[in-house]
This record gives C-alpha cells, structure tokens and sequence, in this order.
C-alpha cells in the first residue's frame, strides 16, 4: 500500500527479492540439510524415513527380501497423510533408486 504521495508506507522502500535469489537462498538450505542427513561410513542405511513436504507427510518403509534371480528383492510401503488444508491428490509417481555402487534406476 502507498500513501497518497506514493511512497510506501512507514516511509522505508523495501525491494523485493528475485526469484533466483529466492531459488539459490532455497538450494543453500537444501544442500545444508542435506549434508547433516548425509550417511557416515559404517553407519546402516535406516529401513524407514518420512519427510513432510507442503503440508504432506511421506513415510517409506523398505524391506530387504534376500537374492533373487540375478540381483536382490526388496519391497517399500509408501503412505502418504495430507496434514495439511488444502485437498490434494497424487497425479504420478517416479521413484529413484540407487545401490551400493551408485548406480541409478528409476521407475515412473
């Protein structure tokens, strides 16, 4: 709101930030909250972690199920609770997971 003079209000002109300053201030504490998640050699991977984005809490608990043909059997349950107002639906999926030795496969 601007004063009939048109200056802002409380007499102080603030500039608001950009959105890529927005965006980098963002991957700064991703990458931060990241690096204190981070595992430590010999620490085990947990077979259970939930993350709260947007008002949605996502709790994924893995099973190990032992070799199986030619690699290893896993299975994941994945529940999702919206504590959140708003009404929301899952649209997709895409999975990213990676192994021991990095390598990557995804499934959408």
């Amino acid at each position: 709101q601007r004063l009939a003079d048109d200056k802002p209000l409380g007499g102080v002109e603030t500039e608001a930030p950009q959105p890529d300053e927005i965006r980098a201030a963002a991957e700064a504490v991703e990458a931060e909250a990241a690096r204190r998640r981070a595992l430590k050699c010999g620490q085990k991977v947990p077979p259970e972690s939930l993350t709260v984005t947007r008002g949605v809490s996502i709790f994924v608990k893995s099973k190990y199920h032992g070799e199986a043909g030619s690699g290893h059997a896993w299975s994941y349950r994945v529940e999702f609770t919206n504590e959140g107002v708003d009404t929301v639906q899952m649209l997709s999926r895409h999975w990213i997971f990676t192994d021991a030795t990095g390598f990557v496969s995804e499934m959408k």
